[in-house]
């Protein structure tokens, strides 16, 4: 496998020193460069500890303030085809994550420090051993392709870690590499219910931090990005009258998605935490997010990916499915003080084998402008003739 002829870096050559101390730590990426393309999980499988049920995705909406009838009404769910309840896509990924504690294990929490961390974690980065040792870490983009619904009652499982990509790059918070992942999460039945891409930043902090307000993995510009006002008319949009169902001819290239504005305290980062089983320190502890350089405590991915769900499913109604997200790339933090809005609009219609698609372009924005996107959300809606009482 060839490595890559060309790393981008803001580091200074402009002196011997400069040159050398950028070639020792880029270097220290290249046998991680040169295992892209590998599968570092053939033949093993990460389980989730528990299965899918009704507490879980109740306290996973909650933060989200998210009502869809599909994630608590079983006799709603089974009218759109469902054996059941289903899990929120955006959930998916929480059913996989492994248990702080075990019985039987020996503590994880062994110090009275007030910023203590816990002996062992499952959360952070995938480690190989053949990257450089870091100490800071953030999810930077996702992208899923949905393939199944997730039940009330299935038990999930990760399987696969393919490497995708690795890019080491210093940004504002530090010096290390974008990593890119694919894996896929299977249910009990063997029926792969989703496949995931995912990239994180695993880098060494900065000796002395200033993070401003827009502190961040670094900005990725877009040539279709909206103009920054085009949410206003509508932040306060009024509840969704679940019983009303959209269909695909309503459908209107440029037409907008009502906003949803997600004010950030720390109380609602704290249940976010619990909900999405995210407890890293960053996403709720001052003082941890600002060592590892960002300006304060931030929204984790997985209760980020909530709000776009929870724009897109009050725009397509229960009878509409989400495929697939692409572009889900943070470009600032969303921390808490800000208020993080999702906006959207539709960016183009079309059908296969009878089946109304669209593909909606959607973002979040803060007080520091585009802080999630624009990214893509491929969905399906009902046609007219499959909506009783919808002739027009």
């Amino acid at each position: 496998m060839s490595r890559p002829t060309r790393v981008t870096s803001s580091v200074s050559t402009s002196s011997p020193a400069g040159r050398d101390a950028a070639a020792g730590w880029q270097q220290a990426w290249l046998p991680l460069i040169d295992a892209v393309g590998t599968d570092f999980g053939q033949g093993t499988f990460r389980a989730g500890p528990d299965a899918v049920e009704v507490g879980a995705l109740r306290r996973f909406c909650e933060p989200l303030e998210f009502g869809c009838p599909l994630h608590h009404d079983a006799a709603a769910a089974r009218r759109h085809g469902y054996a059941g309840v289903v899990a929120p896509v955006s959930a998916i990924v929480t059913f996989t994550i492994p248990p702080l504690w075990r019985p039987g294990e020996p503590p994880v929490f062994t110090s009275p420090g007030r910023n203590a961390q816990p002996a062992r974690t499952g959360l952070g980065p995938r480690r190989t051993g053949l990257e450089p040792e870091t100490t800071g870490y953030f999810a930077a983009e996702t992208g899923a392709d949905y393939l199944a619904p997730v039940e009330v009652g299935d038990r999930l499982r990760r399987t696969g870690d393919l490497l995708l990509s690795c890019v080491p790059k210093q940004t504002r918070v530090g010096r290390g590499a974008f990593v890119t992942w694919q894996s896929q999460i299977r249910n009990q039945r063997d029926v792969v219910v989703a496949r995931l891409r995912s990239t994180s930043y695993s880098y060494v902090p900065h000796p002395h931090p200033h993070p401003g307000p827009a502190a961040g993995p670094p900005p990725q510009p877009s040539a279709a990005e909206p103009s920054a006002d085009a949410d206003a008319p509508q932040r306060a949009a009024p509840d969704r009258d679940w019983d009303r169902q959209r269909c695909w001819e309503d459908l209107v290239p440029g037409q907008a998605l009502p906003a949803v504005a997600f004010p950030l305290s720390v109380y609602r980062l704290v249940m976010a935490a619990g909900a999405t089983r995210d407890f890293n320190s960053i996403h709720h502890n001052t003082e941890w997010a600002q060592a590892s350089g960002a300006p304060e405590m931030y929204a984790n991915v997985v209760f980020l990916q909530g709000m776009w769900e929870r724009c897109v499913r009050e725009f397509i109604g229960l009878g509409g499915r989400i495929w697939r997200i692409s572009g889900f790339r943070m470009s600032s933090f969303n921390v808490v003080g800000d208020t993080a809005t999702v906006g959207g609009q539709v960016a183009r219609t079309w059908t296969e084998a009878g089946t109304g698609l669209a593909e909606l372009q959607v973002w979040t924005r803060n007080r520091a402008g585009t802080s999630v996107g624009p990214g893509t959300v491929t969905v399906s809606l009902p046609r007219r003739s499959d909506v009783a009482g919808r002739t027009r």
